[in-house]
């Protein structure tokens, strides 16, 4: 169980929404029901992705779990907590639009959900290793 347990942290952990839905399981990866949840947190990020207020608790009952079953559920299969999971989904977006775009950084923090910039360019510097600004200098 263990294993398998770290082979879905593995597939759900590096999935954008895009890659996601196009995404099938093998049927010995995972269960119909982590699928759908899964499927079903993802469009709930997706639809509050600019809504820097968005909770924890808001996606869990979106999702029919509570706080601390959505919270065990989501760090089964993704190894994330759900704060670091719904970051991480933002900040892929973030980077999709900084590279597909000619929006400003700061527009573009402000329309995955981050309402600090300071904030948003530490996070994002942590998963890229390097600042949004040298990431689309990089990527054009």
């Amino acid at each position: 169980m263990l294993n398998q347990r770290k082979r879905l942290q593995n597939v759900f952990g590096v999935l954008d929404k895009n890659e996601f839905n196009n995404f099938k399981p093998m049927p010995c990866l995972i269960t119909d029901q982590d699928e759908e949840i899964m499927k079903k947190v993802m469009l709930v990020i997706e639809e509050n992705i600019d809504n820097n207020n968005f909770s924890v608790e808001e996606l869990g009952s979106n999702v029919g779990l509570n706080r601390t079953t959505f919270g065990n559920k989501i760090k089964s299969l993704t190894g994330y907590t759900p704060v670091e999971f719904i970051r991480d989904i933002r900040i892929k977006r973030a980077s999709q639009l900084i590279v597909g775009s000619q929006l400003l950084i700061k527009e573009i923090a402000f329309m995955t959900g981050f309402s600090d910039m300071k904030y948003f360019t530490k996070s994002f510097k942590n998963k890229y290793g390097v600042t949004p600004t040298e990431y689309r200098k990089q990527n054009k």
